[in-house]
């Protein structure tokens, strides 16, 4: 399976208080709201959203971390944490009233950080009202309240927000005021904000990225390899990459293999691009065993239970080579990775059909049929059912 080389978000030490299921048609912005809350108390977001780097630096700096000697403030908030991780939410509400009074801006922050993560979005909503009204040229309260709207279904406003937040921080804004607008499926919106982001900060890989995301989702591809090729210029392994990818939504696979391995002429350890040429080396049934390297050279780069579409480049190439039960136990080992890591249900349709494939080798008919049925309720289409082309071993 090819992997646009965006890791998933790592578990943190909320987890178990993390809202589930927001109304908000993305977990984008749930995932946003804790990495702030982690990175504005914990220093944390490098860990928690890996694959939005460019936010780091506004979270790293964010007012709500300067602080010169530990103050009673300080203690507070040590207090409020070691509540939260206690399960304690009403020990830590209580505390963050007390926090109101001595310091209002970082009270109100706090008190909100517990009632988002309290899925009490309403009353996170005008506790971040209020850090506003404390702290009115702040981008990140902004943003805070932002997340909220969202997760009270309040798109309109949240984009109120985000206006705001670019005329504070032109870049955030931008950034935000597309995702808003990407995560609706207003592809053209988003593609407009991305373009001024781009306008802003063209020397930044971030507003060509997302754009070639937002194309790509409209199934503009021409436009999105336009933007792979600017990325390339910025930073070459990515921009081969998604290079790579564009030209396979072309068609054009024998070109894609060669962007990949134009991403590995400038990183050979690139696990994404080893991925990605072996996956395609296998849909043409090309070279199998240099696919077969490629894809033991990624896993062991990035390891086997964070990448489940590494796995399941494995067994697909295991499939094809007739090893029908070790394709099996990767495709079974790439499913329980994806549920563990909450990926998309577009991401594992892929799998269950891989699965369905082998199911069907092995004589297992009702198997097949049931993860074929998974697989199209999930979304994969397919037109043929590839077979090996090696025997049975």
């Amino acid at each position: 399976m090819s992997d646009p080389g965006m890791e998933f978000p790592k578990p943190n030490d909320f987890d178990d208080m993390k809202p589930k299921g927001p109304k908000f048609s993305s977990e984008r912005f749930v995932v946003l709201g804790l990495v702030l809350f982690g990175a504005l108390f914990l220093g944390l977001a490098a860990e928690l959203w890996p694959k939005d780097a460019d936010l780091q630096q506004l979270f790293s700096l964010s007012p709500f971390m300067q602080v010169a000697e530990p103050t009673e403030t300080d203690e507070m908030r040590q207090q409020i944490m070691a509540n939260l991780q206690q399960g304690d939410t009403e020990q830590a509400l209580l505390l963050a009233g007390k926090l109101i009074e001595i310091d209002p801006k970082v009270g109100y922050f706090e008190r909100g950080r517990i009632h988002f993560l309290m899925k009490k979005f309403a009353e996170a909503e005008n506790d971040f009202s209020k850090l506003i009204e404390v702290s009115p040229k702040d981008a990140d309260a902004y943003k805070l309240r932002a997340i909220c709207r969202l997760q009270l279904d309040q798109r309109d406003k949240a984009l109120e927000d985000a206006a705001k937040i670019a005329e504070i921080e032109p870049r955030e804004g931008q950034l935000l005021i597309g995702e808003i607008h990407e995560d609706a499926k207003n592809y053209d919106k988003a593609i407009e904000a991305y373009t001024k982001l781009i306008e802003i900060d063209p020397a930044q890989i971030a507003g060509y990225l997302k754009r070639y995301q937002a194309y790509l989702a409209k199934n503009d591809v021409e436009k999105a390899l336009a933007d792979a090729n600017k990325i390339v210029d910025i930073q070459p392994a990515q921009g081969y990459i998604l290079k790579g990818d564009a030209l396979a939504k072309l068609g054009k696979s024998e070109e894609a293999i060669k962007s990949y391995g134009d991403a590995l002429g400038h990183d050979p350890t690139n696990a994404t691009a080893l991925n990605n040429r072996a996956y395609h080396l296998a849909l043409m049934k090309k070279d199998l065993k240099d696919a077969e390297r490629d894809i033991a050279e990624a896993i062991e780069i990035a390891g086997e239970e964070s990448q489940p579409a590494y796995v399941d480049t494995r067994g697909y190439i295991a499939y094809l080579q007739g090893r029908f039960k070790d394709a099996l136990a990767d495709f079974n080992l790439a499913l329980d990775s994806a549920e563990k890591m909450k990926a998309s249900e577009e991401f594992s349709a892929e799998i269950f059909f891989h699965r369905g494939l082998v199911h069907r080798k092995l004589g297992e008919k009702d198997l097949a049929q049931k993860d074929f049925d998974k697989a199209k309720k999930l979304g994969f289409k397919w037109t043929e059912e590839p077979e090996p082309v090696g025997g049975e071993i």
